[in-house]
């Protein structure tokens, strides 16, 4: 499951559109990185490993989720990921 899960997610991340629709739906965006990080050890390894509390880090990627940029900084680290952040298209020609 965990090599579906990270191609899809890649294949995911690879394409301009997934932005929006990740912007449009973040409250399955945090249980797909729950998830993940199931998927990669569970999420008391990646809580270890982004040093968070694992009970902070389950509340934090539930679908009431609301994470401050610091700790989904960390546990997209811990997860071999980054977040990034790139010039919409209608934005680029102006």
């Amino acid at each position: 499951m965990a090599n579906w899960f990270m191609a899809a997610f890649q294949w995911l991340a690879a394409r301009p559109q997934s932005a929006v629709m990740l912007r449009r739906a973040s409250q399955i965006s945090l249980v797909a990185l729950r998830q993940l990080a199931q998927a990669r050890g569970g999420v008391r390894a990646v809580a270890k490993d982004a040093e968070l509390n694992a009970n902070q880090l389950y509340r934090m990627l539930s679908p009431q989720g609301n994470p401050e940029l610091r700790s989904l900084s960390a546990v997209l680290k811990a997860l071999g990921l980054r977040l990034a952040v790139q010039v919409a298209q209608e934005h680029a020609a102006a």
